[in-house]
């Protein structure tokens, strides 16, 4: 499996990191802290977590208050569109966990994830084109 970094510009995932990357540094400016080594593994646990969920992009990085929804602890999530829109999407997972995954191996899923995918579209795909063509309209008897 080729090795995934997506803070190189030539990724595919570049954009979803770069914009990742934005909201968490929103986060840190919030809580008058510099970018540090926890700062770079929120990024890509953030990242990993968006493209695993299908987000197309990322517009906001958000941590959630302690208890939210039974979970212990807080969380982060990630967010397409704007949270007050009901039609926004988002995915969380727990703030210890994004902090605590190495940033090689928030990649390493990623790059599992992204594999995963492509598979599932190509069986669709497949599906897709041995699925005997059906006409609509009279039939002549």
């Amino acid at each position: 499996m080729a090795a995934v970094d997506p803070r190189l510009p030539e990724q595919a995932r570049h954009d979803l990191y770069q914009q990742c990357r934005a909201g968490v540094h929103a986060v840190d400016v919030g809580l008058g802290k510099g970018w540090d080594a926890q700062s770079e593994c929120l990024t890509a646990s953030a990242t990993t977590l968006a493209a695993g969920a299908g987000l197309q992009r990322v517009d906001h990085v958000l941590i959630g208050r302690t208890g939210v929804c039974g979970q212990h602890g807080p969380n982060v999530f990630v967010v397409q569109g704007e949270p007050g829109d009901p039609a926004y999407l988002r995915a969380q997972m727990p703030l210890a966990q994004a902090l605590a995954a190495p940033v090689e191996q928030s990649f390493q899923q990623l790059a599992v994830n992204d594999q995963r995918q492509a598979q599932e579209q190509g069986v669709q795909r497949g599906r897709e084109h041995s699925l005997p063509h059906m006409h609509s309209g009279p039939v002549m008897g």
